[in-house]
């Protein structure tokens, strides 16, 4: 019975030592696997239970390895990419922690390899108006942008989020564009176009005052009387135009937001649909207007959200056709901004047209615009007055079915 028991230890310790000792190799390579060597394999030869799993975890080690050096290929790539790219990018996480940032932005920022930046605090010094909360709030809305004047150099931000592989929340990638050069030229551009504007008044003033004291003249036949009344006509959209014009060089300065005050947009709407009842009467149609939410105060430039209104409304107006013309405004609140829907089942605009509606000067029917004493600008000043705003103007339409605006507007913005 001694010898059996003694026969029975030694057994039990070579099965034992052969199985622990396998065991200890895979281990031994889990250790190396996880640091990073992907190259040693486990020298397992048997044919059992521990030599098939040896097996299987050399070729995980292998599928692991092809995996690493494809993710590793695909981060130099993208590496090399952001470093010779000519706009500054940064990638923060959920909780405004940096992830990567290129040295394009690095240099457009002053920020230092060492130093350490959140995504909130960053951009509150910069005074860019724009919060991780917000940005997840707006997830699926598109890309925010921002403007930050640094003095010597003005910055545009393109703020967007992006998603891990199940679809999650991931972080927020920001894009920084060095619009300075573009800067300097726009503001050339309107100093020119303001003072060839101010030339112009002098002697359009001057022809339409000839032309109406030659019209008035008992002398002149009747036929000429007509010509004088063309130049009228004429010089009158000239002036308009040279009047848009000066109002759309205007809105590049302060003069804008520093006549900022609290109003009712409730109330602002309301009074520019009364301007527009008789004209409405007249024609026919037919104009509603519905709150879709109880709208706050917002704090903006009256008069210029006003001739915002007027502009979009009026265009309704004279782009539906008299019989059956139906214009319906809607506004609501959402979160920290209002919204502003003016829909018509007017004419509509072509989708070839619709991306350059916003565009200066730009017509869909030229002869129909100039009959109706369009100038091609009163959209363009929209959308620069909103933009000032920090809001948005977008455009849906369909040819035959109508178009529908839509005007995004912060309550407020300092």
């Amino acid at each position: 019975m001694l010898f059996a028991i003694i026969i029975s230890v030694l057994l039990a310790f070579f099965l034992a030592k052969n199985i622990t000792k396998p065991i200890k190799r895979l281990t031994q390579k889990a250790s190396l696997l996880a640091n990073g060597d992907y190259e040693t394999k486990i020298p397992i030869n048997s044919h059992d239970e521990i030599g098939e799993l040896a097996r299987t975890f050399d070729y995980m080690a292998n599928i692991v390895t092809t995996s690493v050096q494809e993710i590793s290929q695909e981060k130099s790539k993208l590496e090399k990419m952001l470093m010779y790219m000519t706009d500054g990018v940064i990638a923060f996480d959920l909780n405004g922690d940096v992830l990567h940032i290129n040295t394009v932005a690095m240099k457009m920022l002053n920020i230092h390899e060492d130093e350490v930046i959140n995504f909130d605090d960053f951009f509150e010094q910069l005074k860019a108006r724009i919060s991780i909360a917000e940005l997840i709030y707006l997830e699926n809305e598109n890309t925010l942008t921002r403007e930050v004047d640094l003095g010597e150099t003005i910055l545009n931000f393109y703020f967007s989020t992006f998603k891990d592989e199940q679809n999650k929340l991931s972080g927020i990638i920001t894009v920084i564009h060095d619009i300075t050069e573009s800067e300097r030229v726009d503001k050339l551009r309107h100093e020119f176009v303001a003072n060839v504007s101010h030339e112009l008044r002098t002697p359009l003033t001057t022809i339409k005052g000839y032309a109406e004291m030659m019209q008035t003249d008992e002398n002149q036949p009747q036929e000429h009387r007509k010509y004088f009344q063309v130049i009228i006509d004429e010089v009158d959209r000239m002036t308009n135009i040279v009047k848009d014009l000066l109002t759309l060089t205007t809105l590049g300065t302060n003069t804008v937001l520093d006549n900022r005050e609290y109003f009712s947009i409730d109330d602002l709407i309301k009074n520019v649909i009364a301007k527009f009842a008789i004209q409405i009467e007249k024609n026919g149609q037919r104009l509603t207007y519905a709150p879709t939410t109880e709208l706050p105060q917002i704090y903006a430039n009256k008069g210029k959200i006003e001739q915002v209104l007027v502009n979009i409304i009026g265009n309704a107006i004279k782009y539906t056709p008299n019989e059956k013309g139906v214009i319906e405004i809607f506004a609501g609140n959402v979160y920290d901004s209002v919204y502003i829907k003016v829909h018509d089942n007017g004419i509509g605009i072509p989708q070839k047209d619709l991306s350059h509606i916003f565009d200066r000067f730009y017509r869909i029917d030229k002869a129909r615009s100039r009959d109706k004493g369009g100038t091609g600008l009163g959209l363009s000043i929209a959308q620069e007055i909103i933009a000032l705003h920090g809001g948005s103007i977008k455009a849906e339409s369909s040819v035959g079915k109508g178009t529908q605006f839509t005007i995004n507007l912060p309550i407020s913005i300092e």
